[in-house]
């Protein structure tokens, strides 16, 4: 231990390792290695006692500011830094190299998905835990036009998980918008949950079937659908134009309710079963 202490006494110089970020830099290496979000990272480090938000830890990692001894201590702790505060030292020489520190993280994460361990900073979540907290939804190939209408690709949909909020109880499928006509409510690009249904009400957002292909588009009050934003009109159409009401919007997919890297990890294990049986569905 002497020895070591003698090398940093020889080689460390604050200033030095300042302007060259290395604090910041070695946070951000760490955090990623371990595909830990910064908001996930910022609610971790909250459990240390660390009150800081998105841009205080974009500000570290950037060098615009640095954590103090105490956050320091709480960031070593988060993303399981065995070497300390030493390792914030640009001429440490790491136990492992990268692809060392990847694969003791794989392994890491097999026993936390086993059950067979569960670090202090994040609670075991169980496989039966997860599918309560958890669903799968099939989402749409074929975008929801903001527009005109999208034909059928006939492309076959993918699977994504969604966390279970009274907000999308009901929700069939997931589909993604595209176009510039439901703005400000909808924007190209946006999420929603669709309940399969033909039943609509005014002021409802219902997806529908025409001849120019499938849409996006608010019930008036004379139950005929309309664009949001007047400056790409639908022309009101209702059944008469063979128009079809399949299904209404329950509310766009917040970035709230999608899982993070580590629940994605765990949904992977827990809903193994209905991803295969998915993936051999839709495989020609």
């Amino acid at each position: 231990m002497a020895a070591m202490i003698t090398e940093f006494e020889r080689t460390y110089n604050c200033e030095a390792e300042k302007g060259k970020n290395v604090i910041g830099k070695k946070i951000a290496e760490a955090r990623k290695l371990k595909k830990i979000s910064i908001p996930e990272f910022t609610r971790r480090l909250n459990r240390y006692g660390v009150k800081c938000g998105v841009n205080a830890v974009n500000k570290w990692e950037l060098g615009y500011s640095v954590p103090t001894a105490y956050q320091l201590i709480a960031v070593c702790l988060v993303l399981d830094i065995d070497e300390g505060l030493s390792y914030f030292c640009s001429d440490l020489k790491p136990l492992l190299n990268e692809i060392g520190r990847e694969k003791l993280e794989e392994y890491r994460e097999l026993l936390i998905t086993s059950g067979k361990y569960a670090p202090e900073d994040e609670e075991y979540i169980s496989p039966e835990k997860i599918r309560e907290l958890f669903m799968p939804l099939e989402i749409e190939y074929t975008k929801l036009a903001a527009g005109a209408g999208k034909e059928d690709t006939g492309l076959p949909p993918s699977l994504r998980f969604v966390r279970r909020t009274k907000r999308n109880r009901g929700a069939n499928c997931i589909a993604v918008v595209d176009g510039p006509s439901m703005e400000p409510e909808f924007y190209s690009g946006d999420m929603v949950y669709v309940k399969y249904t033909n039943t609509v009400s005014p002021g409802d957002i219902a997806v529908a079937w025409w001849t120019g292909g499938m849409v996006i588009k608010q019930v008036g009050p004379d139950r005929k659908l309309h664009s949001i934003n007047k400056a790409y009109p639908f022309g009101d159409k209702s059944e008469d134009d063979h128009v079809r009401v399949i299904g209404k919007v329950m509310g766009k997919v917040e970035e709230g309710e999608l899982p993070s890297e580590r629940e994605l990890f765990l949904i992977n294990d827990a809903f193994s079963e209905e991803i295969s049986a998915f993936n051999r569905q839709y495989a020609d």
